[in-house]
């Protein structure tokens, strides 16, 4: 058998089968069975080249193979020459060179060439793109100039004529055409001075149908250092400093309080402005000083001491949902009192150094938010005053169609059960409904319910006149499903659709009933618009269980399907004593 060895040339893009210096063995002595179990083709060719449209480089990339092979082109692109293209017997290592004709025209153009070997299922593909002639390559400027004026450069490389246009006038070239070259074109833009923080010019090249753009910012400097310390009662000076390359203003807000510049023509330099403050014979006082450069302001605020009068903030700054109380400290040199304008909230001071804030219950449907103040007693000292804001949350939980409106108020859809619960238990108590508008439809009906373990009691407001009060339970002493119906006169559709107020309250009578163990009774009461119309007497289903508390909630029972909502502005609960 003979075997011939042959050294295959260094190359730094080699296939691993023909990597540098490596030795590449075939056996040229075969046989059928040695044939098949042998054969192979291999080649460093890369899976694309990309060639230019003007001077094409050959591209040269090696093929072997014990087996004849060919190349194919995709399509019968005749500005594309394969060097050789097929091979009839084996060979060890061939080089095949691919050369290009120039582009003459306006798009790119490529072809997909094949490697392929008999009787060897592995194939090699490679993608020839040629460029379109004139193909534009423009690096761009990528930094911000100057607001002084400046000088950037670009670079175009191109193989026709070409011209750039700048958007702005501010932005000129020191050329705007010129022919086709060889290499790389670096253009001059240049910046006038500006007088605005910012501002931007588009650039556009443009070399036969290739167009590039891009945008040059001209960016001015500001830069604010802020006074760093409070300034005595007494008066007295504090400086800050402007770092700008353009015009600039600085003024105060407030007359006591003067700079000794106001304006200036910046150069990139840094500006010390001083800041005079005339005494002090109030409370602790604060200026805004507002520095403006080409359109952009940057603010900060000077502060003068004087006579003390501040809310100390708090840890806890949410007044319980329920309604409750908080202690606010005041750190304070004169006399002061505590101030609110929020209706829920009521103040009491209750020393020199502290007041006391009462919060109500959240009777709206969503978070609300109040303010208190503390404000000198003297109105020597002006209108000054030191606030803070208080949070509540909400009483309820929702379900079904409903919307909170921003008022806090929220509007009840029919259609499905539509609920609004309390998130408390209560046992004897009162829930009054304050409506808005109000809409009801020929099916309408209003529920006010309380639910306990075992107990439950219901109040049902329906169109025509109906009004339900039913006690339900599995109790001994308070009875099982005890219904009791009140005709309610003139309570039609237009008196529904007028009511501003619902109130249902379960309350202590006070009697009790000797047949039964002496259970209390209580009363189940209906006011409609602040006038009690309906008193029901029932055996207590709270002395059953002492511990019975459920929650309150008013809406829809049923689903009603004719159109009926209502408003509600608001819902307050009032709990009554135990006893008799």
């Amino acid at each position: 058998m003979k075997t011939i060895f042959k050294t295959v040339a260094c190359m730094s893009l080699l296939l691993l089968s023909l990597s540098a210096c490596q030795e590449f063995k075939i056996d040229t002595q075969m046989t059928p069975e040695k044939e098949a179990a042998s054969v192979r083709l291999e080649s460093d060719a890369l899976e694309s080249y990309t060639i230019s449209a003007t001077n094409p480089q050959p591209i040269s990339f090696k093929v072997a193979s014990n087996t004849p092979w060919t190349i194919s082109r995709s399509d019968n692109a005749e500005w594309l020459a394969v060097s050789p293209a097929s091979s009839s017997v084996s060979s060890l290592n061939v080089d095949v060179t691919v050369n290009a004709v120039e582009n003459t025209t306006y798009e790119d153009r490529s072809v997909t060439l094949t490697i392929s070997a008999e009787k060897v299922d592995k194939t090699y593909t490679v993608v020839i793109t040629q460029n379109r002639l004139g193909k534009l390559f423009v690096q761009p400027v990528t930094d911000a100039l100057s607001a002084l004026g400046a000088d950037a450069e670009f670079t175009i490389e191109t193989n026709l004529p070409w011209e750039v246009h700048s958007s702005e006038a501010w932005l000129t070239f020191d050329e705007t055409s010129g022919e086709a070259e060889e290499g790389i074109k670096t253009i001059t833009a240049t910046a006038e001075a500006s007088n605005v923080i910012e501002r931007k010019a588009t650039v556009t090249v443009t070399a036969g149908a290739d167009t590039e753009t891009f945008e040059v910012i001209q960016k001015g400097k500001l830069i604010v250092v802020p006074v760093a310390d409070a300034i005595v009662a007494d008066g007295g000076s504090q400086d800050f400093t402007i770092e700008t390359d353009l015009p600039w203003e600085a003024r105060s807000s407030e007359m006591w309080l003067n700079l000794d510049k106001t304006s200036g023509e910046g150069d990139g330099s840094v500006i010390t402005v001083k800041a005079t403050a005339d005494p002090n014979t109030s409370i602790m006082r604060k200026a805004k000083v507002t520095v403006t450069v080409g359109g952009k302001e940057e603010t900060f605020d000077v502060t003068q001491k004087g006579m003390t009068l501040e809310i100390v903030p708090p840890a806890e700054t949410a007044i319980d949902r329920t309604g409750g109380e908080l202690i606010l400290d005041v750190d304070a040199s004169m006399e002061w009192e505590p101030v609110t304008d929020t209706e829920w909230i009521t103040v009491e001071k209750l020393s020199a150094t502290q007041f006391k804030v009462t919060g109500a219950w959240n009777n709206k449907f969503a978070p609300r938010t109040g303010v208190v103040a503390v404000k000198p007693v003297s109105t020597s000292y002006g209108d000054v005053k030191s606030v803070i804001e208080l949070t509540q949350d909400i009483n309820f939980k929702f379900e079904g169609d409903y919307v909170i409106n921003e008022d806090g108020s929220i509007r009840i859809n029919s259609g499905v059960k539509t609920r609004v619960t309390t998130l408390d238990n209560f046992r004897y108590a009162s829930m009054t409904l304050k409506f808005g508008d109000v809409n009801f439809g020929t099916k309408g009906e209003l529920w006010a319910v309380t639910n306990a373990a075992g107990c439950n009691i219901y109040n049902q407001l329906s169109l025509g006149g109906n009004l339900r009060i039913r006690q339900d339970g599995n109790l001994p002493n308070s009875g099982k499903s005890t219904y009791k119906n009140q005709s309610l006169s003139g309570m039609n559709q237009e008196a529904l659709n007028a009511m501003t107020e619902y109130r249902f309250e379960v309350v202590p009578d006070g009697t009790v009933d000797p047949s039964y163990d002496n259970v209390f009774y209580h009363f189940v009461r209906f006011w409609y618009n602040g006038t009690l119309n309906t008193e029901l007497n029932f055996r207590s289903v709270y002395e059953d269980d002492p511990t019975a508390a459920g929650a309150y909630w008013f809406g829809f029972y049923n689903t009603v399907t004719d159109g009926t909502w209502y408003v509600v502005k608001s819902c307050d609960i009032t709990v009554y004593p135990e006893g008799e």
